[in-house]
């Protein structure tokens, strides 16, 4: 699968490590965030005719970001699809940076000038960075469905995200005055 991010559109979302230049680290997390997180929200169908087709003006817009009028009449800015996945990236980059592959497994490397964040730390982190993606995944959504005639292959599901985070929500209980009891 083409990359439809580079290193710097990482950088260009978040002050990063030197670690983050090297592309052999990199490219293939941003594999994984395409292949995962953005092909759920997207969909299979568009995210393939993006990855072949990302040069046309109507997947640069939705890629780059750009200012446009929403179904409201109101002016809003999309920053653009890119941002989402530098976000989903980042967010990967966090969880596995702080764990290094040896011939004896998986090892925590530390110096005498540092100490390891905390289990607890790196998942705060990581949470806050998927937030992000998501936040600007809203504004991707909202911009496919007011731009719907140009992206004939987005299907709206309701709530996309929920695909990619989990959450349970209690909407009603019911039986309140516990007849149950009564029969």
């Amino acid at each position: 699968m083409e990359a439809l991010i580079t290193i710097n559109d990482i950088k260009a979302i978040r002050q990063i490590a030197q670690a983050i230049n090297n592309p052999a680290r990199i490219e293939p997390l941003i594999q994984e965030a395409q292949q995962s997180e953005v092909k759920r929200l997207l969909g299979p169908e568009l995210l393939y005719d993006l990855l072949k087709n990302s040069g046309d003006a109507k997947y640069q817009d939705l890629l780059n970001g750009k200012q446009y009028t929403n179904k409201r009449g109101h002016d809003v800015r999309l920053e653009g699809l890119k941002v989402v996945i530098a976000y989903f990236t980042y967010a990967r980059f966090i969880l596995s940076d702080n764990l290094k592959h040896t011939d004896a497994g998986f090892v925590v490397k530390q110096t005498q000038f540092s100490e390891a964040a905390s289990q607890q730390h790196i998942m705060a982190k990581y949470q806050d960075a998927r937030s992000m993606a998501l936040a600007y995944w809203a504004d991707c959504e909202e911009f496919l469905n007011d731009k719907k005639i140009n992206y004939p292959l987005w299907t709206y599901c309701g709530n996309k995200s929920g695909d990619v985070t989990s959450s349970a929500k209690i909407s009603a209980v019911s039986n309140r005055n516990n007849d149950w009891r009564n029969k």
